[in-house]
């Protein structure tokens, strides 16, 4: 099907450089130790996976876990070039491969399938299983883009359907299928790389319509292949292309813009090679390239922005060639480079988030008046509150656990919270006073006044901890301060008791020397 367009050249873009923005680098500190990223993607759980030539990572926000394929397991993955990555609707990952089919995750188990797709010939099973993406549609139909061309598995069956014509006759069988892209109106959008091919799925007939721009004009061509694409939310499709620069076209009208090089003409590119396309959630238009580095399109101010490696500012983005774009649900953007690893665009740093008292969320606390705080782990939070216990929240699950009196804790007002080394926390309480608490068995060793007994604990009352070493210094209200020798099992009323108690919270806290 030949269909003309109306091609509009972009004559000028407004093009501004260096609008800073402070890029974090995932590394080795995250236990992402290759640098070449081939794809990411988000899970329905919110973590991130990373494909690379090495093995494939999932990073939970904080670190990351590595899988590899391990020689005699058939339970890992096939080989360790991850060109691909996508999730079904039971919640498993499925992991293309470049060279030899598909792996699938069991969330359940930790192990892999392997699936090679099956054909008589060699040559035509080894392009079945060269795999460039593969995606899930709005109707759970698993696409394949390989070397072979395109390839459809059905939702709840085996059987793989192969697309090798256009509706028009036109033959792509044996060419690369590369890139995809679905809208909000559910039109599927194809590309084949080798012969610049840009394919619209006809789900009543089942095939592909072949979409040829208006060759004519010399400008406007897709011949050195489409390598991305994206739908906007004005069901705009953005096309990348290898060597032929940036368009975009509306299908409802036949209109395609042109953002190619032109020494000419303020467009903004410096090479024309485009390799990735993302909306965000603000209606940007991000567009990596190929040693050209980063652009932002904004659609308000018709504005391209450029980001590329300052070596000089450790917050630049790592590399000029972008692989792979991904945002998430919480609105981050994650980067795939090619030599610079992931990059990563925080836009909630700096910024505070409200925790309190709401029923309606996993996050949250029984009681206002926070206390006391101790960060166990980036995602571990302990809260002390005066009247609602001890909280525990869990960033990375989404939840709140609360420890209260008298099930776990000798008083519901948490005055500190002191780690103790071995997992287990020391808690300064009012009424209760001081408790060793493990949080293995819920359940806490109490220290309170006993009348007559010397060397213990002298109030119920207690405002402050500090250990040091194998002592425990404990700021009590109105009886001074006490030193507790943990390994000696027995506490030392220091003979300050005249001291007041604002001296013995600048002793403990401040910077006070007697």
């Amino acid at each position: 099907m030949r269909l003309f367009f109306v091609i509009i050249l972009v004559l000028f873009a407004n093009f501004i450089y260096g609008q800073y923005l402070k890029f974090d680098h995932l590394s080795s500190e995250q236990n992402i130790n290759d640098k070449y990223i081939e794809c990411l993607f988000e899970d329905s759980y919110g973590f991130i996976w990373i494909g690379t030539n090495s093995g494939l990572f999932q990073y939970d926000g904080y670190t990351a876990k590595k899988y590899q394929s391990i020689e005699h397991d058939t339970t890992s993955l096939i080989n360790n070039n991850i060109a691909t990555i996508a999730e079904d609707s039971d919640k498993n990952i499925w992991i293309g491969h470049r060279f030899n089919g598909i792996s699938i995750l069991n969330r359940k188990t930790g192990s892999f399938t392997r699936v090679i797709i099956p054909d008589e010939n060699d040559s035509v099973k080894l392009t079945k299983n060269g795999f460039r993406k593969i995606v899930f549609d709005a109707d759970n139909n698993l696409w394949a883009m390989t070397a072979y061309g395109i390839g459809k598995l059905m939702p709840n069956t085996n059987k793989w359907k192969w697309y090798d014509q256009t509706s028009d006759s036109v033959f792509f069988k044996n060419q690369y299928a590369f890139a995809f892209t679905q809208t909000d109106e559910k039109e599927i959008w194809i590309s084949v790389l080798s012969s610049g091919m840009l394919l619209k799925y006809n789900k009543t007939k089942d095939l592909f319509d072949n979409y040829i721009p208006n060759q004519t004009d010399s400008r406007l061509s897709f011949k050195s292949g489409i390598t991305c694409l994206e739908s906007d939310y004005k069901q705009n499709i953005w096309i990348g292309t290898l060597r032929d620069s940036l368009f975009k076209l509306t299908p409802k009208t036949g209109e395609i813009v042109s953002y190619k090089k032109d020494k000419e003409k303020s467009i903004p590119f410096s090479n024309n090679e485009i390799f990735s396309l993302v909306q965000d959630s603000k209606k940007n238009i991000w567009i990596g390239t190929i040693n050209d580095g980063l652009y932002k399109y904004d659609y308000t101010t018709e504005n391209f922005t450029q980001y590329k490696i300052d070596p000089k500012d450790k917050y630049s983005i790592s590399s000029n060639s972008i692989s792979c774009i991904i945002e998430t649900k919480e609105g981050d953007l994650f980067f795939g480079t090619h030599s610079g690893g992931v990059n990563l665009l925080n836009f909630r740093k700096n910024k505070f988030n409200y925790i309190g008292k709401n029923d309606n969320k996993n996050i949250g606390l029984a009681h206002q008046q926070v206390s006391a705080i101790y960060k166990e782990t980036p995602s571990l939070l302990w809260v002390g509150t005066d009247g609602g216990g001890l909280h525990l929240i869990d960033h990375k699950e989404g939840t709140t656990k609360i420890f209260s009196y008298p099930q776990h804790i000798p008083s519901n007002v948490v005055l500190d919270i002191e780690p103790n080394g071995d997992g287990k926390l020391w808690l300064a309480t009012w009424t209760g006073g001081i408790c060793l608490f493990d949080p293995k068995t819920e359940k806490s060793t109490v220290f309170k006044p006993i009348s007559g007994k010397k060397g213990w604990i002298n109030n119920s009352n207690v405002k402050g901890l500090l250990k040091d070493g194998d002592f425990l210094l404990i700021a009590c209200h109105g009886n001074g301060l006490n030193i507790y020798d943990i390994k000696k099992t027995h506490s030392i009323i220091l003979k300050i008791l005249h001291l007041c108690f604002h001296l013995i919270w600048q002793l403990l806290f401040g910077t006070m020397i007697l």
